[in-house]
């Protein structure tokens, strides 16, 4: 790992060879996943259709291997078919939009940088909103924030130019730290480079806003009440979603695939939960 030394504390430092020998075990020895079978662009009625107009809720979900549903066997157990299955019963967007209209444009493994690329060669495509999930292998193969930053903003440039995209939502990084692929101490540090990196992308969303929204959502009725931040760029409907694994008597193994490393249904569910509540809020009028 280079470039890693903002991020070091003399502990870190202190640990840099068990680090790296961590590291060699864990791109060794952790199980390789392939995407899940299931269709990537459709067509979903909403449950209980209210509105006589013809108006598509158009979804485009984007992104690397967390986005493209990685963990589970088929797209409806993924993020995807589970948001579209969470918006498809919400009778609020159901009192606007005649059905949705999704895509799935992701692939295992990318970068913001590759996610920047499959956008320049996608056909143009109007979109309401799109859904990011990047970030987990710019930590891994250690981008450093003022590129993350650069890449963020190019993606955002295409997608209100190409894609005439209304809303954008990033999805937050994921806590790495609570991976149970990663052992102790390396989840520690490739948790501080995640956080990092997530840090910046709010920076990236928020520097230019002149009215700065943080809003809770409920996320999940539990014995304990959870909540998920978001800020919102008011200005260029650029939002930043934060998620989280759920915390609850669950257990960590029932929340990531067998790999240890990518979500489960479960968490997939959870994921989409919060990401259908926070369009609610944005799309409804």
């Amino acid at each position: 790992m280079k470039n890693i030394s903002s991020v070091w504390s003399w502990q870190h430092r202190l640990l840099s060879p068990l680090y790296w020998y961590q590291a060699k075990q864990v791109k060794r020895d952790t199980l390789r996943l392939d995407e899940p079978k299931g269709a990537r662009e459709g067509v979903t009625a909403f449950i209980t259709p209210t509105t006589n107009n013809d108006l598509p809720l158009r979804l485009l979900v984007l992104g690397d291997s967390a986005a493209a549903g990685v963990g589970v066997a088929h797209q409806s157990q993924a993020l995807l078919g589970q948001l579209v299955t969470a918006l498809s019963e919400q009778p609020l967007l159901a009192s606007q939009y005649a059905y949705i209209d999704w895509q799935l444009h992701a692939t295992s493994g990318h970068t913001s940088f590759e996610l920047l690329q499959r956008l320049y060669i996608m056909p143009s495509l109007a979109v309401d909103i799109a859904v990011i999930s990047i970030g987990v292998n710019d930590t891994v193969k250690n981008i450093s924030p003022k590129h993350w930053q650069h890449n963020i903003q190019a993606i955002i440039a295409i997608l209100q130019r190409k894609f005439q995209a209304k809303h954008i939502v990033f999805m937050g990084l994921p806590p790495m730290q609570q991976m149970p692929a990663l052992p102790k101490p390396l989840n520690y540090l490739i948790g501080d480079m995640a956080s990092r990196l997530d840090h910046a992308l709010q920076q990236q969303i928020t520097q230019t806003t002149v009215v700065k929204s943080s809003i809770d959502y409920p996320v999940m009725q539990s014995s304990t009440t959870q909540t998920t931040a978001a800020i919102a760029n008011t200005r260029s409907h650029v939002h930043f979603l934060a998620i989280h694994i759920p915390t609850s008597d669950i257990s960590r193994q029932q929340l990531f695939a067998k790999d240890g490393f990518h979500p489960s249904a479960l968490t997939y569910a959870h994921w989409a939960q919060q990401i259908q509540l926070f369009m609610v809020y944005h799309l409804v009028k």
